[in-house]
């Protein structure tokens, strides 16, 4: 397991992310075969469409996964994330600069973030973000893979940063 991921799933398809890219600095999209991927990772992954227009970088699921549907209750598939994440405490604002800085760095990146959604219990949200190209240089898509924990233990002492969202731990992975 990878010592900076301290989830089993996610620091699988990490490595399986590192497997596929061979000598390559990422994979391209055709690389991966999604469904090769472990049962218990496949509801938690994302592919996000990086779409370019001049200058702007905007970011579109291009599938999104059954626990994160279930989570919101409808599919965002197809929309882009301004349209589809939740402006709250500045949280759209951050899975946004994940998936730029992913883009931007051209690096894999974990982490985690506390948030609590109207009327549903804090989570801690684990994640990785892996870039792929389709023409070896730009990042054109990102893999994505969430794991979601509910665990009283830990809430009581982050219970002060409960109220909304916020990140507790960031890592550019060593690729």
């Amino acid at each position: 397991m990878t010592a900076e991921i301290d989830d089993p799933g996610l620091s699988k398809l990490y490595n399986s992310w590192r497997r596929k890219r061979g000598r390559k600095r990422f994979p391209s999209p055709s690389d991966l075969d999604i469904w090769d991927l472990r049962f218990r990772v496949w509801p938690s992954i994302g592919l996000i469409d990086v779409v370019r227009q001049d200058a702007a970088v905007e970011f579109r699921y291009g599938r999104i996964g059954m626990d994160l549907s279930g989570l919101f209750g409808c599919d965002f598939t197809g929309e882009f994330l301004d349209n589809a994440l939740l402006d709250r405490e500045g949280y759209r604002n951050y899975v946004t600069g994940l998936y730029e800085q992913t883009a931007a760095l051209r690096a894999p990146i974990y982490s985690v973030n506390l948030v609590t959604l109207e009327g549903q219990a804090p989570m801690l949200t684990k994640r990785v973000c892996l870039p792929l190209s389709s023409d070896g240089s730009e990042v054109d898509m990102a893999l994505v893979a969430r794991s979601f924990v509910y665990e009283p233990d830990w809430f009581a002492a982050l219970k002060p940063l409960a109220e909304g969202f916020a990140e507790t731990e960031r890592v550019v992975l060593h690729s």
